[in-house]
């Protein structure tokens, strides 16, 4: 019986040894989880600033291509030519640019475009909303070519270098989508290319305004749920907390109980010791007695 005493009291004390890093677990779970938490909510408005951010890009990369085909299909046929060559080209004659322009404002200011620019072939520009730049070459613009070899290129340029020539004219305080979409003649060849200024500055501040009140309305449910975690864990805990005083008030209790138990069994042990003597004096007596 005593053994068995004794295992329960090694088996309590096991279970303490064990409950006290739970319990500083516990403590630190809260602010860890918090931590974490911050990490999520700042990782997911990064997040969706940018996704939010691709979708404007890519909207007004397919405006400008839609414009543009609109722009090709009502009004520039017209001007694809043969030339000498019997090569298709692309030129706008000086008497048709007025009437060309006031076309043209049709198609731009409905999608906030704030600047168009047509190339021919040779890198010219053959009409441009900026009256100054008409005429001039620009046979060091990278995306320019890709259009003239046939691809549709769009990017996203601040105000201080979506500007490809310096004496042009230059809008302040506004996002622009540059594109560049390649024109072909009726044949299938490239014969110019439209390149497309589109403002994008309230889709931007727009998009931005939507992140904000995405990652609201996430903080507001996440620390919702965190809440109701705490509270569930905290229960727990003073459960655990509760159920661990009334195992140590048990074990107190075993443990004098255990200590009372030794002291009878120490006390009977005397007892008979005495009893033991007692009978052996006796014996002894009771045999000199016979002896004699």
């Amino acid at each position: 019986m005593s053994a068995d005493i004794n295992n329960k009291i090694f088996a309590t004390a096991d279970v303490q040894k064990v409950m006290k890093p739970a319990f500083r677990f516990f403590r630190h779970f809260q602010v860890a989880s918090l931590v974490a938490l911050m990490v999520i909510l700042i990782a997911a408005g990064l997040g969706l600033q940018v996704i939010f951010r691709n979708l404007v890009l890519y909207k007004a990369e397919k405006d400008a291509i839609g414009i543009s085909t609109a722009i090709r299909d009502c009004a520039m046929h017209q001007f694809i030519q043969l030339d000498h060559t019997k090569k298709q080209t692309l030129s706008i004659p000086q008497e048709d640019l007025a009437e060309f322009e006031e076309h043209m404002w049709g198609f731009l200011i409905p999608f906030n475009i704030v600047k168009l620019k047509i190339f021919d072939a040779e890198t010219r520009i053959i009409y441009s909303t900026d009256s100054l730049i008409i005429g001039q070459l620009d046979r060091d613009n990278t995306k320019l070519a890709m259009a003239l070899s046939g691809s549709v290129t769009s990017k996203y340029e601040s105000e201080d270098h979506v500007w490809d020539l310096n004496n042009e004219e230059k809008p302040k305080s506004v996002e622009i989508v540059e594109t560049y979409i390649p024109i072909h003649s009726p044949d299938g060849k490239v014969v110019g290319s439209f390149e497309v200024y589109k403002d994008v500055t309230s889709e931007l501040a727009m998009a931005n305004s939507i992140s904000i009140r995405a990652v609201f309305v996430l903080s507001v449910i996440v620390l919702v749920v965190f809440a109701i975690l705490m509270f569930v864990i905290r229960h727990a805990v003073k459960t655990i907390n509760y159920n661990a005083a009334e195992l140590a008030e048990s074990n107190k209790q075993l443990q004098q109980e255990i200590r009372d138990h030794s002291q009878t069994e120490a006390e009977k042990l005397k007892i008979q010791n005495k009893h033991s003597n007692f009978l052996s004096l006796m014996r002894d007596e009771f045999k000199g007695r016979e002896g004699t």
